[in-house]
């Protein structure tokens, strides 16, 4: 109610539109939530918070194709912003339009070559789906230094390149980093089963793998494959 009458003397204020979609989702009103974020964009297209808000909001509502609509609305507002282009690749990626995704994070790479995230996504994309020597070594540059990273994503990187390069004990030495650092989920548990597999390590391999394999409803790209070498074991 607060916000709302503020909002009545300042309808301009895009922030308190923000404010005011948040209150709504935290009161399990999503409907509503997008509605008044739609609204601050509209006041604010620059807005890069909104965006990323309202993809939540899109996200929760199970609006996958909005998603990509809203992201490329929000790079036409802000042709120079790299943080939506990031978060449109991985939309892509997650329906499998690989091709779209790489285009995507190159125009990201193009506007800040400095961005370790921009260039770690686009090093992981080249290596899990464009794999080629050219690309490799490619990969090797972007991710120069990540293996110093106290960051647990890039770390997870590098482990994986040097494995698709067949270099397992410094795979398995960084893969293993990258979880001490603090890296869960499936790709950490996909790669540092796959390279323990690769060196015969087999019940090491075996409980990274069941990690990934004990959802089945979990959709995961890698899912066949981990299946296959768990079976192999």
């Amino acid at each position: 109610a607060l916000v709302a009458e503020y909002l009545e003397k300042f309808p301009q204020a895009a922030e308190l539109y923000g404010i005011q979609g948040q209150l709504f989702l935290a009161n399990k009103q999503p409907e509503q939530s997008a509605a008044v974020l739609e609204q601050s964009l509209a006041v604010a297209p620059q807005r890069i918070e909104t965006y990323l808000a309202l993809a939540r909001v899109y996200f929760l509502l199970g609006k996958r194709t909005e998603l990509e609509a809203l992201y490329q609305r929000g790079i036409t507002a802000n042709p120079d912003n790299v943080t939506l282009r990031m978060e449109l690749a991985l939309r892509f990626q997650s329906r499998g339009a690989y091709d779209d995704a790489l285009a995507t994070l190159e125009e990201a790479y193009k506007l800040d070559e400095s961005s370790q995230g921009v260039a770690n996504n686009l090093a992981a994309l080249l290596i899990d789906h464009f794999p080629s020597e050219e690309n490799f070594r490619r990969a090797q540059r972007l991710t120069l230094g990540f293996e110093d990273s106290n960051n647990p994503a890039l770390i997870d990187t590098v482990g994986w390149l040097q494995y698709h390069l067949g270099n397992i004990p410094q795979s398995i030495s960084l893969l293993e980093a990258a979880q001490a650092a603090g890296g869960r989920g499936y790709d950490y548990w996909y790669h540092l089963g796959l390279a323990y597999a690769k060196n015969g390590d087999i019940e090491k391999a075996k409980a990274q793998l069941e990690l990934v394999l004990v959802d089945a409803a979990k959709n995961f790209a890698g899912r066949a494959k981990a299946q296959e070498v768990y079976d192999s074991l």
